[in-house]
């Protein structure tokens, strides 16, 4: 398992090196096979090189989530300040961050998922 982060520079270059080798593997066994096993033979190259950049490059998604807090004012209208707000989700992110399993109930399943492209 790849348990370091790439950057982009050097995901491109590993990229360019695995096609390379994977080129090379191409035309060195479409050379010692007949035309019927040649597709076969490309099938399977895509199949690893399709592989290959899916370790390097995983599908990514993007989950949003609902997370609820509350403001205690003098307002009868439940309107609220920008800066009540603001104090009311600092002093839900510090109730996260002093017990951070909590911020897993709160949050619970997300709404909404999207694969990133």
């Amino acid at each position: 398992m790849l348990t370091t982060k790439l950057t982009t520079d050097q995901y491109t270059d590993l990229m360019k090196m695995i096609d390379y080798v994977l080129d090379s593997e191409r035309n060195h066994y479409l050379e010692t096979v007949d035309s019927h096993e040649s597709e076969a033979a490309e099938n399977h190259i895509y199949t690893v090189a399709r592989r290959v950049s899916d370790v390097f490059n995983p599908t990514r998604f993007n989950h949003a989530f609902d997370i609820a807090f509350s403001v205690e004012n003098t307002d009868p209208d439940g309107s609220a300040t920008a800066e009540e707000l603001i104090a009311a989700l600092e002093d839900k992110l510090n109730q996260f961050k002093a017990d951070p399993q909590s911020i897993i109930e709160a949050a619970g399943a997300p709404f909404d998922t999207y694969e990133v492209e």
